[in-house]
């Protein structure tokens, strides 16, 4: 009896470890933008098109919380129990009571989309105008809006997230860059999200020292450190709708993502369509699974800053299909150096830039389970 127990507690376990991403199935077919934890339950915005703020219990059922919206993106909620949404269509962030009640909280420039919300209860929200512009308003407590970035790197920005010190993050839709903003207004590129196609990122969020980016196009969760290292959190790539381990999941256009207060849930909403289930990933067993799978041992560049030529070096633990390639700080691919299948072992690729001018580049290697950016200089 004894030995039966432990050999279905193994079996659970080892499900639990290699199936983290489920279906959460939803009472009916909804379209959802920006997500919302509170506990156990889960607050949905419609999204571009919609009107409705939507209450998700732990058992899928779905009620009406608000309604009257005008293409709500995305919601944040004050100690005072009233969220605030951002609306697209209507250019202005709403507020909408405990009973539903809803009322313009502050109309603002046009384009508002994905929200933050620091300590002390101020409201951040970017602005995108699918033109190449860009800017990041601030709400104060009082409901005063004041547009405090706006310009160059920001060009169609998205997901926002702060950090401890307040450092803020944006994702730009269209060219994949992850802007960073000190509390100064200094800004930076730290990272590029390496898809191809427009949507190349969504929503964004900060946890535990690591930023989550989903990407559109590219039907898969990045995570980016803040050093500016980019990794496949999750998904295949192929846009469909499975679960299973990390690496074979399969997400279609994901769009809204949260993580649940205890930090064990990470929840993904399909983008861009109806669906009636959100995908769950239990991030207990994530870091595990990706110390096991990650199959680069070592990745370094030489010298850099580089004159004319320089040697990208990595090693592979396992055999992989590799792209290595070059980018600029628009997103614009420079050059590809491989896109192929490598050996197990150690490599080293040379890269030649007489025809670049001189300025900051991004390599990034890539597997089907794991990316890494990093950022180069050629100076003459």
């Amino acid at each position: 009896m004894k030995q039966m127990l432990a050999l279905v507690v193994f079996i659970i376990l080892m499900s639990k470890i290699y199936s983290q991403v489920t279906d959460f199935n939803l009472s009916t077919s909804i379209n959802t933008d920006g997500l919302f934890p509170d506990n156990d339950t889960l607050y949905v915005v419609e999204g571009w098109s919609g009107s409705y703020l939507f209450k998700i219990l732990p058992d899928g059922s779905i009620t009406i919380y608000a309604s009257g919206l005008s293409g709500p993106i995305d919601l944040v909620r004050r100690s005072n129990g009233n969220f605030y949404v951002s609306e697209w269509n209507s250019a202005r962030i709403s507020e909408v009571t405990p009973m539903g009640l809803v009322s313009t909280y502050v109309n603002i420039q046009p384009g508002p989309g994905p929200m933050t919300m620091d300590e002390n209860e101020n409201i951040f929200v970017t602005h995108n105008m699918n033109n190449g512009s860009g800017f990041i308003t601030k709400i104060d407590t009082a409901g005063v809006a004041t547009i405090i970035f706006s310009g160059e790197p920001l060009i169609n920005p998205g997901g926002i997230a702060l950090d401890e010190q307040d450092n803020m993050y944006v994702a730009n839709f269209n060219n994949g860059n992850i802007i960073k903003v000190s509390p100064n207004m200094n800004s930076t590129i730290l990272a590029t999200i390496p898809v191809s196609g427009t949507w190349k990122t969504g929503h964004m969020k900060y946890h535990a020292g690591l930023l989550y980016v989903n990407s559109l196009a590219g039907n898969k969760v990045f995570s980016v450190d803040t050093t500016g290292q980019v990794s496949v959190f999750a998904g295949s790539g192929i846009n469909g709708h499975q679960g299973g381990t990390l690496d074979e999941a399969q997400f279609s256009n994901p769009d809204g993502i949260c993580i649940s207060p205890d930090g064990l849930e990470f929840f993904v909403a399909k983008g861009l369509s109806s669906a009636n289930y959100l995908q769950k990933i239990d991030l207990t067993v994530t870091s595990l699974s990706e110390k096991v799978k990650k199959p680069i041992q070592s990745i370094h560049i030489a010298p850099n800053p580089f004159y004319l030529t320089t040697s990208i070096h990595f090693t592979l633990n396992e055999e992989a299909f590799v792209s290595l390639s070059i980018y600029d700080l628009q997103g614009k691919k420079v050059e590809q150096l491989i896109n192929n299948t490598l050996n197990a072992g150690n490599h080293s690729v040379l890269f030649s830039a007489k025809n670049i001018p001189d300025g900051f580049y991004f390599y990034q290697l890539a597997t089907n389970k794991f990316v890494e950016t990093k950022k180069m200089l050629l100076k003459r």
